[in-house]
């Protein structure tokens, strides 16, 4: 009778459990033989700006130096271009050069005077800068009249040519006289100059209007030849300064504000229409140079050519402008009054 109170009892705890068993879990870790993981989670700090950030982002480009040199030649004697750009995307060189690296050189050889320009481009704008290079153009002596010419007539020299170009210029600014002679032991260009070689070129700088004699000697006499170059005076120079801010009219219907910087005989500037840009070189009362335009500020439609000429008074210039040679737009006139 004990032996059934116990095993009923027994029973009847096995039956609790079993009733609990469905109600309650229990979930014993099994110990592990090596030793708990610890996680450590480290707090992710912003990173610090790269140092490759750009410098003065937003920038225009930068053009340092572009020259030509030498900067006057004889026809058929070529020239170096120079330049050197920071900063752009695409650098570019017109009247046939193209694209070119950010600095370097190129060897041209200009049939007339030519004025170069290069174009610097990047995300922001482009920016333009200028070089000339002055050509003279040979324009041979005339046969000397000779009615009954003496054996020593057939060895004097012959002078190909002598030129100063331009051979107008305003006063502080520079011409170049240029020559060839042919047959001669010696050849002397007065006043000032001296002796000379036989072919050459040399910028000179008078301050009034002068008259520069070649003289050549050779085994059969002399030779000699003239050329005079114009120098503006002091008030007609001050005509030619382009420096201010124009009201700018075209035959296309635009109108707005163009402004201009002379250095020397340079010019640059900007105006509101496609937030244009030109460069050019003034001679005299004429300035002769290129425009560009937004979206490209290249060829054949965004870029070409200008030539204007300022009133004596100069308050007002007009003249014409063209697109690149190979656009298939034509040109206009534009004129602007001084502000």
């Amino acid at each position: 009778m004990k032996r059934r109170s116990l095993l009923t009892a027994l029973l009847v705890c096995l039956s609790v459990l079993a009733a609990l068993s469905g109600c309650i879990t229990v979930n014993i870790p099994h110990k592990s033989t090596s030793a708990p993981s610890t996680t450590t989670t480290v707090p992710q700090t912003p990173s610090a700006t790269p140092a490759t950030t750009p410098v003065n982002p937003g920038a225009r480009p930068v053009i340092t130096s572009f020259s030509a040199a030498p900067s006057a030649v004889n026809i058929g004697v070529a020239s170096t271009l120079s330049w050197s750009v920071s900063g752009a995307d695409a650098v570019s060189i017109d009247h046939g050069v193209g694209s070119v690296a950010l600095s370097g050189s190129r060897t041209v050889l200009p049939a007339t005077t030519t004025v170069y320009t290069l174009t610097a481009t990047n995300s922001t704008g482009s920016n333009m800068a200028a070089t000339q290079i002055v050509v003279a153009t040979a324009s041979p002596s005339p046969t000397p009249y000779n009615p009954t010419p003496s054996p020593s007539y057939y060895n004097l020299p012959v002078i190909n040519y002598f030129t100063a170009n331009p051979s107008s210029i305003a006063t502080g600014t520079y011409s170049s006289l240029s020559w060839s002679v042919s047959n001669a032991t010696s050849v002397t260009i007065t006043p000032s100059i001296g002796p000379v070689a036989s072919s050459g070129s040399l910028a000179v700088q008078p301050s009034q209007t002068m008259t520069f004699t070649l003289m050549a000697t050779g085994p059969g006499g002399n030779t000699s030849a003239t050329t005079t170059l114009t120098v503006s005076d002091q008030q007609q120079q001050l005509t030619a300064n382009y420096t201010g801010t124009w009201l700018l009219t075209t035959t296309r219907g635009w109108e707005g504000r163009m402004f201009l910087q002379q250095v020397g005989n340079a010019v640059t500037g900007s105006y509101e229409y496609q937030h244009g840009h030109i460069t050019g070189m003034v001679s005299g009362l004429a300035l002769t140079g290129t425009w560009s335009e937004e979206p490209t500020y290249a060829p054949p439609d965004d870029l070409g050519s200008f030539t204007v000429t300022m009133s004596p008074d100069g308050s007002y210039w007009s003249g014409t402008w063209q697109y690149s040679p190979s656009s298939t737009y034509s040109g206009g006139r534009f004129e602007a009054y001084r502000q």
